[in-house]
């Protein structure tokens, strides 16, 4: 009757690989949020910065 053990490589290769699927999948969820951040943002109409006549001077303080 043979031994039985552990295969430790084995072990350490379903380790990585699993590693590796939770990074693929935190790449994509962190690509999905900024692409739909950008596209947000994108949507939305900005206001045009202050012109200089809508500023106060120090001159007219």
């Amino acid at each position: 009757m043979g031994r039985h053990r552990s295969d430790p490589m084995g072990v350490a290769r379903l380790v990585l690989a699993g590693l590796a699927v939770l990074v693929l999948v935190a790449l994509i969820v962190v690509g999905i949020l900024s692409l739909a951040g950008v596209l947000g943002s994108a949507s939305e109409p900005t206001a045009p910065p202050p012109s200089a006549s809508t500023t106060p001077s120090a001159a007219s303080r």
